[in-house]
């Protein structure tokens, strides 16, 4: 999907005409009781609870390897939303990030403080939330097996739901 309703998939909240006529299209589209896309909402909801199952997981992966981490990953760039993810939000009636304008592509990311991302994984980009730097795909690599190929299945379910959702939302 490049593009939805006249939105661009590699929409930039830096070009905030682009941007806010695309949030303005959203919101109309995706009208909270409206039937038409219940099945894209539903699916929505079906991306959340896996992501949500998968979260503590991730957590206890990250908190081994970020702390550490001497080469930040987590920057602007990556944190952004794309239409995508917009369509996503919005089925869900989620709240989209307010960001920074004057903030440089390879700032560390806004969202990032001492803790690590202060936005709940469901609500975070999907590149950013789904990024495995070098040190992360190492670590998963001293893991049980059993324990990894259980993660990577729920990943393969959430990408097979999350492609239906985005499908249902444009037709």
């Amino acid at each position: 999907m490049n593009h939805f309703g006249g939105i661009a998939w590699d929409i930039s909240w830096r070009d905030t005409e682009q941007w806010d006529a695309a949030i303005q299209a959203l919101s109309d589209l995706f009208c909270p009781d409206s039937p038409e896309h219940a099945a894209s909402r539903q699916a929505a909801e079906r991306v959340r609870e896996l992501i949500n199952a998968v979260d503590p997981f991730l957590q206890e992966q990250t908190a081994v390897i970020c702390p550490r981490c001497t080469n930040v990953c987590c920057i602007d760039r990556h944190g952004s939303f794309d239409l995508h993810d917009l369509v996503y939000a919005f089925c869900l009636q989620l709240p989209v990030p307010r960001y920074e304008r004057h903030r440089n592509e390879t700032d560390p990311c806004q969202f990032l403080d001492a803790a690590g991302c202060r936005l709940p994984r469901h609500q975070r980009p999907f590149r950013c939330t789904w990024h495995f730097c070098e040190a992360l795909i190492a670590h998963l690599q001293t893991l049980p097996a059993k324990k990894v190929r259980a993660f990577h299945a729920a990943f393969q379910e959430l990408q097979r739901v999350r492609a239906k959702m985005l499908l249902r939302a444009c037709n």
